[in-house]
């Protein structure tokens, strides 16, 4: 698989166009959008997503993936779908979509809630796991509705995992039979590995992009 290379846009500048000449400047072609002058994405007008769309284009580059915070810093086991905070991070998320759709991408990115001091997942992680591996299935829960969401939008989820902690390691396996069901089917896109890469590897919930 050959690897793309982007750029987080406001890592360079919240100023989106010197971001851009700066990627010209280097040769990457691939942006992802978090903040644009001075707001988060999903908080744009849609006046504005059209001159964020008519400015990337200008400059030959193009959307890789839409990136807000959604869903970091709730606890998992402190988190239930009626409560307002969430509520309000699924209508972010609802946001965050729609801004992909206009800008022509069909990634949008979410996070796995806040740091979990367990080791996630099935077919040999839970031997490794504290707490009985509880966090594992209301994680599960907690993200039936931005899939559902996702599958309703025909978008993928690109899910980050909170950076350097072991709350992501062996995130799921193909031998759980809750991703082999319509609602965890492929809109896990592929994993962010902070300030690495992006890929695909054996184990996890994500598919080749």
């Amino acid at each position: 698989m050959l690897v793309k290379i982007g750029v987080i846009t406001n890592g360079i500048s919240e100023d989106l166009e010197y971001a851009l000449k700066v990627m010209n400047k280097t040769g990457v072609k691939y942006a992802e959008l978090q903040f644009v002058w001075d707001k988060q994405v999903g908080d744009h007008t849609p006046e504005e997503i059209d001159k964020i769309k008519k400015l990337v284009d200008s400059y030959g580059v193009k959307f890789s993936c839409v990136s807000r915070h959604n869903f970091n810093g709730l606890s998992v086991m402190d988190t239930e779908v009626d409560d307002e905070n969430y509520k309000e991070h699924m209508a972010y998320l609802k946001k965050t979509i729609d801004m992909a759709k206009a800008l022509g991408t069909r990634l949008v990115r979410v996070m796995t809630f806040n740091k979990q001091m367990v080791i996630w997942g099935t077919n040999g992680a839970d031997r490794w796991v504290a707490g009985g591996n509880k966090s594992w299935d209301k994680f599960l829960k907690l993200f039936e509705k931005p899939i559902q969401l996702a599958e309703d939008e025909d978008v993928d989820l690109v899910m980050e995992r909170n950076k350097c902690n072991d709350s992501f390691r062996f995130f799921g396996t193909k031998n759980d039979r809750r991703f082999r069901n319509k609602t965890f089917k492929s809109y896990m896109g592929y994993c962010q590995f902070t300030l690495l890469c992006r890929y695909s590897f054996p184990g996890c919930l994500c598919r080749n992009t």
